[in-house]
């Protein structure tokens, strides 16, 4: 009997041997089902959690009416507990106290390179430039401050010129001059107060002669480059041509008084809105007043020339009469 009883132990072990890898080949099978699921658990875990499940339940049922309130109220929902350990601990650490020694804390068993990689990527990234930030936002305040008292200097400065304290205006002009080496001078406040510090040394450094003033001609070049550049101007002018527009809409005669005529430079748009208006142009009538010209120039004349000529281009009927002002010897 004894060769047979060896020969049965045998058989009994080798029998149990595939029992044993088939066991353990379903395990691994369903922990990478876990795991492909995003679930961080093993099947060899699952008794520890229905513990603590059972647990959380138990405190559940013996925790006071505020708390299972607060509980049941709660707005969190586990839609995909992917660390169902570390979840019920939280749940029980909100009832009772965890006892270590009963549920010992579940390593994370399949670790995220990824979320490592990330956050380790951004803890490494983002210190340096917020350091690097710092000076930016200094010298951005300085600026600010030297621009604000760079204004209140060159308030300061023109009052002194204007009554004739040129020690105070020359030493606030130094003053000024070391600031602008603070500032950007390319651009905004800086470039305005360059340009502002420079006339007024001019004004007070500079050999005082005869003003010369310019004439007529090179005057009104200079009103025509103004013109062109600043648009404050051309905005009151266009503001009004739309006034006159629509007050005398469906008129078939329109006359304008200009009492300041200059160089006319508002009427060549208004001939041009009135050549497009609706039904054909209106006969435009115009009454310029100006200053008789320095040089003995008929101004107002050569102004309406030029206007008429506009006028015949686009077609507008145009009627032009020059009127110097009351008391004038033109």
């Amino acid at each position: 009997m004894g060769p047979f009883d060896s020969v049965g132990s045998c058989s009994s072990s080798s029998s149990s041997d595939p029992e044993k890898s088939t066991t353990s080949v379903k395990k691994s099978e369903i922990d990478g089902q876990l795991a492909g699921a995003g679930y961080k658990v093993r099947l060899s875990d699952l008794r520890q959690v229905a513990k603590k499940l059972e647990h959380l339940e138990n405190a559940m049922m013996n925790a006071t009416d505020d708390v299972s309130e607060s509980l049941e109220s709660s707005d969190t929902v586990h839609y995909n507990p992917t660390n169902m350990a570390s979840w019920l601990d939280s749940m029980l650490s909100e009832l009772t106290p965890l006892p270590s020694s009963d549920f010992p804390q579940t390593p994370d068993l399949f670790p995220d390179p990824f979320a490592t990689a990330t956050a380790t990527a951004t803890a490494t990234a983002t210190w340096p430039p917020m350091t690097q930030q710092l000076v930016p936002y200094a010298v951005v305040d300085e600026e600010e401050d030297s621009g604000i008292r760079l204004v209140h200097l060159l308030m300061t400065c023109a009052e002194s010129v204007q009554i004739g304290d040129a020690n105070l205006a020359g030493s606030l002009i130094r003053e000024m001059q070391r600031m602008l080496t603070q500032v950007n001078t390319s651009c905004g406040i800086g470039k305005v107060a360059g340009y502002f510090v420079d006339a007024l040394s001019c004004r007070l450094f500079s050999p005082q002669t005869a003003a010369v003033s310019p004439g007529t001609a090179e005057s009104e070049i200079l009103y025509h480059h103004f013109y062109e550049a600043c648009p404050y101007l051309k905005f009151a002018h266009f503001t009004a041509n739309q006034a006159i527009l629509e007050a005398f809409a469906g008129h078939a005669t329109v006359h304008v008084i200009d009492f300041s005529l200059m160089h006319g430079l508002q009427w060549p748009a208004l001939i041009q809105a009135l050549a497009l208006r609706p039904g054909g142009p209106p006969l435009l009538r115009l009454t310029g007043i100006g200053p008789p010209s320095p040089d003995g120039r008929d101004a107002l004349r050569e102004i309406g020339l030029r206007l008429a000529e506009l006028a015949w281009s686009a077609n507008v009927p145009f009627a032009f009469r020059g009127s110097p002002p009351r008391g004038s010897t033109t």
